[in-house]
This record gives structure tokens, sequence and C-alpha cells, in this order.
């Protein structure tokens, strides 16, 4: 129950820092501040990702995907209007540093393919959290990121319950698109009832699924692997939130 709990922690507290960052950034500490908490959450996945996949490489994936998601938010930042359009070439050299840090490897390179694998899918979920800083899909608006947070949020609770996975993942997204119309109706402007629902129940579906492929036990019980499963599993989410806007929003 503690991995659960812990995975759980680190979920809540990403959907926070992706959502009420930026709500206080852009009139209080300034803009700079949204991929400074992008930043600080892309730390916390790089953490615990080599424990979370159990490779053996020490602490160099990790620093890996730490460091693509920071080029990718310094990229998105700069970016504009098409800041995504640099995300894939961001990937693609990310891609070229995990085969060179293996190729540095002096240890014999056991678990080659699995170390390689979760350096890249590492940078993947990172990357795809990029969508988080274009959220309002040139709206201008914040409602889709807290509308898309909310979502993630409610599906990493109803994630959490330990019941069999068959029962609680349709249910996650159930939860996520409810409550995400709900405040979407009552708690922001900007975004319509059906548009937050659409938006909540695509980026809670995108959270619980993750946490499927990622919640496996022993390796969440250490501390920094499951609060990185939790952050990852709304990291993802975050270019599922930008599409959904893009399609309802505006």
């Amino acid at each position: 129950m503690l991995a659960r709990l812990l995975v759980l922690t680190g979920a809540l507290g990403t959907a926070g820092a992706l959502s009420l960052v930026p709500l206080f950034a852009r009139g209080v500490w300034g803009a700079w501040w949204a991929p400074v908490a992008f930043v600080a959450v892309v730390a916390a996945v790089g953490y615990g990702w080599t424990r979370l996949l159990q490779v053996p490489v020490g602490w160099g994936v990790g620093w890996i995907v730490t460091g693509t998601g920071a080029v990718g938010a310094l990229v998105v930042s700069l970016g504009g209007q098409e800041a995504l359009a640099w995300v894939p070439a961001t990937f693609a050299v990310g891609v070229v540093v995990a085969f060179v840090h293996q190729m540095g490897r002096r240890d014999g390179r056991p678990r080659l393919v699995e170390s390689v694998s979760a350096s890249v899918t590492g940078q993947a979920v990172v990357l795809l959290g990029t969508g988080w800083l274009v959220a309002d899909a040139g709206t201008g608006s914040l409602a889709p990121a807290l509308v898309g947070a909310t979502g993630c949020a409610s599906a990493a609770l109803v994630m959490t319950l330990p019941w069999p996975r068959p029962l609680t993942l349709p249910l996650a997204t159930l939860a996520a698109g409810l409550v995400a119309g709900a405040v979407g109706a009552w708690v922001v402007d900007g975004v319509g009832v059906v548009q937050a629902l659409v938006i909540g129940a695509v980026a809670g579906a995108t959270t619980a699924g993750l946490h499927v492929l990622l919640y496996r036990q022993p390796t969440t019980s250490h501390r920094r692997a499951a609060v990185s499963a939790g952050a990852a599993c709304v990291m993802a989410a975050g270019l599922a939130v930008h599409v959904g806007a893009r399609l309802t929003v505006g």
C-alpha cells in the first residue's frame, strides 16, 4: 500500500506543479517559472528512472532523461507558435546520446538492450510532457492545463485503489472525464463542459494506462522509483492535453 501512496504522491505533485505553477507564474512570479517547474518534475522522473526499470547503469540513464527533458523545455519555451515542431529533433538527438552513453560503458555492457530501451522510453515520456507547456493550444487560456491536470489527478486516485485492473482502468478514465467536466463547468472559464470532459478523459486514460505499465512490485516499493512512476504517469499526458485543447478549445 505504501508503494501505491508514493506513486499517488508523485502523480498529484506533478499535476499540481504543471497546472498551478503556470497559473501563479503568469501574474505573480514571471512566465519563466513554468518551464522551471517542468524541469523540476523532469528531474523527479529521471531521479528514480533507473531504479524503476531496474537497469544496471548507475545514474547515467537518469541524467540522460533529465537532460533531454530540460532541452525539450528550453526548445518549447523559445519556439513560439510552432514550439512542438522541434521536439522530434530533440528526441532524435537524445536517442543518439543514449547510444553514445552505452558505447562509453566499461562494465561489459550487461543488459544492453534493456538499458537503451530505458533511456529512450524515459526520453519519450518527458518529451511527451512538453505538451503541458503549450497546453493552452495558442488560446492564452490556462483552463486546458487545469482541466487536464484535474483529470490526471482523478485517474491517479482511482488507480491507487487495490481493485482489479479491468475495473480500475475504465473507472479511472470515467472519473477523470466527469471530474474535469465539473471543473470546466463550475471552476474555470475558457473551456466548455464537453471540451473539459474530453480533455480530462483523454488525460486520465493516458495516466491510467501508463500506471498499468509502470506500477510493478517490488520496484515501486523504492521511494524514488515510486515517485518517478507517479510523475511519469502525469508527464506523459501532456501531449494528449495539448491535442485535446487544439481540437476542442478556441
